[in-house]
């Protein structure tokens, strides 16, 4: 469905129904209309992509973007992103299902190596002992508390 705005911008705003949420978009502005939440991000995406087809320049959407959010907006590198993204013909707003970074200072054999450094010297600094394996200080201080709980 379309509406004319009326007043000075003349623009068009879609209502887009689904059966679980219903969104006004206007210009850069999300109204939620249902008890759904959807992330902040999500919400971006959407607006970006219905600024991408309104014509607007994307430094406009980062401006828009940046009154309406605030500190939450995203980043301006990831709006350009998203924005070219659209204009190659992207139809989702949802991210793309990725794996996470492995973790690759909290394993096992780093659990071991601690372990054995306390029970050798149970006074050892976490900074010496995160020297020694030359990992950082808080994933020694987590397999410290979570996996060997001291």
């Amino acid at each position: 469905m379309k509406v004319v705005i009326c007043g000075r911008w003349k623009r068009c705003f879609t209502v887009i129904h689904r059966p679980d949420v219903c969104y006004c978009v206007v210009l850069s502005v999300v109204i939620k209309m249902s008890k759904v939440n959807i992330h902040i991000g999500m919400e971006q995406h959407i607006i970006i992509k219905f600024l991408m087809k309104e014509g607007c320049k994307q430094f406009e959407i980062c401006s828009s973007l940046k009154r309406q959010y605030g500190e939450k907006t995203l980043s301006n590198v990831s709006v350009y992103k998203w924005c070219s993204a659209f204009k190659k013909g992207r139809e989702t707003a949802e991210n793309e299902p990725h794996e996470r970074r492995p973790r690759t200072s909290i394993t096992g054999e780093n659990s071991d190596c601690i372990d054995a450094f306390i029970w050798e010297n149970g006074r050892i600094t976490v900074h010496k002992v995160s020297g020694i394996l030359n990992i950082s200080d808080g994933s020694v201080k987590k397999i410290v508390k979570q996996d060997l709980q001291y």
